[in-house]
């Protein structure tokens, strides 16, 4: 029977100082070891090159305060560190790439954590003397490296994805604005927009001019049969896309006439009360009936307006809504109703309003695709690290905390 291993045997710790002309790197908890430079967060630091730590292709670095949450991070190429990080070098047993992702498996953070010491988890700090303590019976290096790869694969798909999902935004965003103002046209309806302030056959309107503008309510949450019904009941939370489907309430319709109301697909909801009015105004449009609370506003588009361009033209407002909110009197943001009711709105013909909302449909659809893909990569990662983690543990299940 072979003796028990631990960490130690497998990793040393590397001590060496930094040397001048080196990228400096931060370990991060989701993203592993990154530019320093890259981090929105301020990061100076006044220490000299050689004052921090030496970390090498292929060495680990973590934050011994955070390693039991996954703050690790594998060295891509040579660079420097903080001198309160923890720089770790594998030996010829372990595949650098598998250990990056093998010190993010259940099992491992959970051990960090088990040999961390502190007497409030804020406090709990992974010197290297105990993480060598740490048991430890990795696979052969063949099987490493197999699970290395997929998970190395995986990761770049995901990555590739939200780099392709924020250049959709970004245009999706460009192309809101540019429509619903006329800055933009669809090529058979004229030209943008140059010195006038509007396009030729466009006019100015206020919102109150193209819809109505309703109230919502809650239901007595003392009578049962108001609650658990067919109509989703939006509040706050629920207004988080642009397409709402969904909430995570529902109420029936006797609630509904009770307390509440009924708007039909096709209505816009807009937030008018909360804090986060302080940093942005949610804008929604229903697919099904539904209810709303007293924290948003319904707004139903009139029979010669298409409400889908509505919808768009406000989202394209937004930043002028935001300038817009005031502050209660405990801060909660605030958004009146006469102030949605005067928004100048800038409206094409009927035909070009719709064919501007097919436009922009087309284009929230395949950013919905595009995410409904990241969230498959994202289930089929995690797949990949409960199959590691089972296989770690049928290769050595004497794996115990102290």
């Amino acid at each position: 029977m072979q003796s028990e291993k631990h960490l130690g045997d497998y990793f040393q710790k590397r001590s060496e100082k930094g040397k001048p002309g080196l990228p400096l790197f931060s370990v991060t908890m989701n993203n592993g070891l990154v530019h320093r430079d890259t981090l929105d967060r301020k990061t100076d630091t006044n220490l000299a090159d050689e004052e921090h730590l030496l970390i090498k292709k292929g060495d680990i670095a973590y934050n011994m305060m955070r390693m039991w949450q996954g703050a690790s991070g594998l060295a891509e190429q040579d660079g420097i560190v903080s001198p309160a990080y923890v720089v770790v070098a594998p030996n010829s047993g372990i595949d650098p790439l598998f250990a990056s992702y093998w010190f993010k498996s259940p099992r491992m953070i959970y051990l960090f954590w088990a040999y961390s010491y502190g007497l409030t988890n804020d406090r709990l700090r992974l010197y290297f003397k105990d993480f060598a303590k740490i048991p430890a019976a990795p696979p052969p290096v063949a099987d490493q490296r197999r699970f290395a790869t997929a998970l190395r694969t995986s990761d770049q798909a995901i990555l590739q994805t939200q780099e392709l999902i924020r250049a959709k935004q970004r245009l999706r965003d460009h192309l809101v604005h540019g429509l619903v103002t006329g800055q933009l046209r669809l090529s058979h309806f004229g030209d943008p927009i140059r010195s006038r302030s509007m396009p030729f056959g466009w006019k100015r309107k206020e919102l109150i001019e193209l819809a109505r503008i309703l109230s919502g309510g809650t239901p007595r949450k003392d009578n049962p049969e108001f609650w658990g019904g067919n109509y989703p009941w939006y509040t706050a939370k629920d207004l988080k896309s642009f397409r709402l489907a969904a909430s995570q309430i529902q109420i029936t319709e006797s609630g509904a006439t009770s307390g509440s109301r009924i708007v039909g697909p096709g209505t816009i909801l807009i937030l008018v009360r909360g804090m986060t009015l302080l940093k942005d105004v949610p804008i929604g449009v229903t697919t099904t009936q539904a209810a709303f609370n007293q924290d948003v506003r319904a707004i139903c588009a009139n029979d010669d307006v298409d409400p889908t361009f509505l919808a768009y033209a406000l989202v394209g407002r937004r930043n002028q809504l935001i300038r817009m909110v005031t502050r209660s009197g405990h801060g909660t943001g605030r958004l009146q109703k006469e102030s949605i009711a005067e928004l100048p709105i800038l409206m094409p013909q009927r035909e070009e309003q719709r064919k501007i909302a097919d436009l922009l449909t087309t284009a929230d659809t395949e950013l919905a695709l595009l995410h409904q893909q990241l969230s498959q990569l994202c289930s089929q990662k995690r797949g990949l690290m409960q199959m590691l983690s089972r296989f770690l543990h049928s290769n050595d299940e004497r794996t115990s905390p102290p």
